[in-house]
């Protein structure tokens, strides 16, 4: 029997509702594969957990007085290193570290896979509908299928093509006692730690010296990336420790480290490397990298000067400036009564009387002495050789009167913070009470007339306290203004004497 063109056509809507329908809980569930850099862990590589073990010996033969340098030694080596911040991968280490980053994403795939296939199996013993239970079954199964194709990403995925960073962040990862147990086994020591390096060593007796042995254990690589030693002995094992810095250095930032030591001549000299301050006088810098470098100095009255330097790995090298000397002329600075402090552009120079040398510029001099108002002035080429300033008594004392005046605003602004809450908490009272016994004369049911009575006044009074308050703190507030100009007019008078 042949049906017209129309009932067919109604017939394969339907069938394809009925499609859709039956279909939808598949292909909700039966979802793209994520790619595999959205299943690797998104900080691999970003941090580098760094311990320090304390040092392994044989009990028998380590005297009992110098036990102690099992913990001390890997405590000054903390405190050595503490100042590093980024370490940087070998070829090797990121290659090892790319291997083991898809191994964790396999294993978390797996787990999530093996976890979703119970699920899917579970549903075939659960107590359901038929049409529920095959609603559930297929979602899951298409949640199966998922994580398959996952997980099959990942192992046909070529490790060189996960990207690492080439440098991570040094954590350091201290024990209550600031180091961890002795490891005798630095493998597991640092898997339990959690740890990516691990440094150990030990102590032996050689005669009447210490041998030192210190290693660095990766957990990438499983195995040591490098060792050093030291043979000193007991009471100057500690102070030669500087010897392995920078071998030590190197193994713990993945690079050879140069070391940089500048004599300026004066301590109040500035030093500067590639526009980096170092500090002032003679400085050291640790742990830099090798290369070429500029190092500048600056200081009051003396011209710049600036030289470059070529810092090798693994070496010392040592920069001396000298000064070269400048014309000044100099100025007497005198003050009556003497022993004022004199300030040169807000830096300490003496105390009166003091021959103030010029340079190429006007100096801003200041002078300060306690009960006094402050003097200042500028000294130029075409002040006279010898400058002499009566200092002005301050009967109240400068300071003192600054003092009272700062003090006097603490108070009223402190008694007006005070006062705040006592309004709050009133008005808060005023409030809860209203909704038993409210303004207008009702109350709440199962009270007393005698406790509405009772509430009433209650309610009146933090009434009262409230505005009560809140003029109080006004007033307070006002007075701390009021305060607050009186220390600021003292202290700009003080600052233009």
């Amino acid at each position: 029997m042949r049906y017209p063109k129309g009932r067919n056509l109604a017939h394969l809507v339907i069938l394809l509702a009925l499609l859709l329908v039956w279909g939808a809980p598949l292909g909700a569930a039966d979802t793209t594969p994520r790619n595999v850099d959205e299943l690797l862990p998104a900080d691999a590589g970003e941090i580098w957990r760094l311990g320090f073990a304390a040092l392994t010996y044989k009990d028998e033969a380590l005297a009992d007085e110098h036990k102690h340098l099992s913990s001390g030694i890997p405590l000054l080596l903390v405190d050595t290193f503490s100042e590093l911040e980024q370490r940087m991968y070998t070829d090797e280490e990121r290659a090892a570290l790319a291997q083991d980053t898809l191994q964790i994403a396999q294993r978390d795939v797996g787990l999530r896979l093996k976890e979703l296939r119970d699920r899917r199996d579970a549903v075939m013993f659960t107590q359901l509908s038929r049409r529920e239970r095959e609603d559930r079954y297929a979602t899951l199964a298409g949640q199966v299928r998922t994580a398959e194709m996952e997980l099959a990403r990942l192992v046909r995925y070529d490790p060189d093509r996960v990207e690492l960073p080439f440098e991570s962040r040094i954590q350091f990862v201290e024990d209550e006692t600031g180091v961890r147990q002795a490891a005798s086994r630095p493998a597991k020591a640092a898997r339990e730690a959690k740890l990516d390096g691990l440094v150990y060593g030990s102590l032996e007796p050689v005669g009447e010296y210490l041998y030192l042995e210190l290693a660095l254990y990766s957990e990438v690589l499983d195995r040591d990336l490098g060792r050093v030693s030291l043979t000193a002995l007991p009471e100057e094992l500690a102070s030669l420790l500087y010897e392995l810095e920078d071998e030590l250095a190197a193994l713990l930032l993945g690079r050879d480290v140069a070391r940089l030591a500048v004599s300026s001549g004066r301590e109040d000299i500035a030093v500067f490397l590639d526009d980096e301050l170092l500090g002032y006088g003679n400085v050291e810098r640790r742990f830099l990298l090798p290369g070429r470098y500029a190092v500048r100095i600056e200081g009051r009255n003396l011209p710049t000067q600036s030289k470059q330097i070529n810092l090798e790995a693994q070496t010392r090298s040592e920069l001396v400036f000298e000064l070269e000397p400048v014309e000044t002329s100099g100025i007497i600075v005198e003050s009556l009564p003497s022993g004022a402090d004199v300030y040169s552009d807000s830096v300490w120079i003496g105390r009166t009387p003091l021959r103030v040398e010029l340079g190429e510029s006007d100096e801003h001099i200041v002078l300060l002495r306690k009960g006094f108002y402050r003097s200042q002035f500028i000294l130029g080429t075409e002040t006279p050789t010898a400058v002499q300033r009566d200092l002005e008594l301050d009967r109240g004392g400068e300071g003192g009167l600054i003092e009272d005046r700062r003090n006097g605003f603490y108070m009223a602004f402190g008694l007006f913070v005070l006062s705040v809450p006592i309004a709050v908490l009133s008005n808060g009272v005023y409030e809860n009470l209203s909704t038993m016994v409210p303004p207008g004369g009702g109350q709440a049911p199962g009270l007393s007339e005698s406790e509405a009575d009772r509430l009433r006044r209650q309610r009146d009074m933090a009434y009262y306290a409230t505005w009560g308050g809140v003029a109080v703190s006004t007033g307070l507030f006002v007075t701390s203004a009021i305060q607050l100009g009186r220390y600021i007019r003292a202290a700009q008078a003080a600052h233009t004497r």
